[in-house]
């Protein structure tokens, strides 16, 4: 089920296995909100969102999320100041990175990359985070690095490149 309210979209697999969004396009003023009961892959393959209210990309299932950034691709997230999201990129679930294309968030209210579980970074990833509000990378359960490129930059006081409440 997918609903689209100017460049706002939310999608819902609910009880579908094995679905891959395939997400590319330019908003300045949108976002992409996917809910679901199991796990499932987004496909960055050449997309730039930018929402000034909220998070860029709301993955709001709580089951294991894989962000797979298509080879060759440039792909940009970034939030505004204007909403009290947790992150330009928000996971409620595990979150897994996987491809050799470059991805490249901006968290303009509050951290860059956000998960309320694990984030996993893999060998090919090409990842830039910048958080101007607080922490680059934020994980409650842990941050796992594997390998590839993870560039992070922060600059509010106190902020960590990164930061998890259980073991880096």
């Amino acid at each position: 089920e997918v609903t689209v309210n100017g460049g706002h979209v939310t999608a819902n697999h609910q009880a579908e296995k094995n679905v891959c969004y395939v997400v590319s396009g330019t908003t300045t003023n949108g976002s992409l909100t996917i809910m679901g009961d199991k796990k499932y892959a987004v496909k960055l393959n050449g997309v730039s969102i930018a929402n000034p209210d909220s998070a860029a990309l709301n993955l709001l299932s709580g089951k294991r999320a894989y962000v797979v950034l298509a080879d060759g691709t440039a792909n940009t997230l970034a939030d505004g100041t204007g909403g009290s999201q947790k992150g330009a990129l928000y996971c409620k679930g595990k979150l897994l990175f996987n491809g050799s294309g470059a991805l490249t968030v901006t968290g303009n209210t509050n951290n860059g990359i956000h998960s309320a579980d694990y984030i996993v970074f893999r060998k090919g990833n090409n990842i830039h985070v910048k958080s101007t509000a607080n922490h680059g990378i934020k994980a409650n359960d842990g941050i796992f690095i594997n390998g590839g490129i993870l560039n992070v930059e922060v600059s509010a006081p106190a902020a960590k490149g990164i930061n998890s409440e259980s073991h880096v």
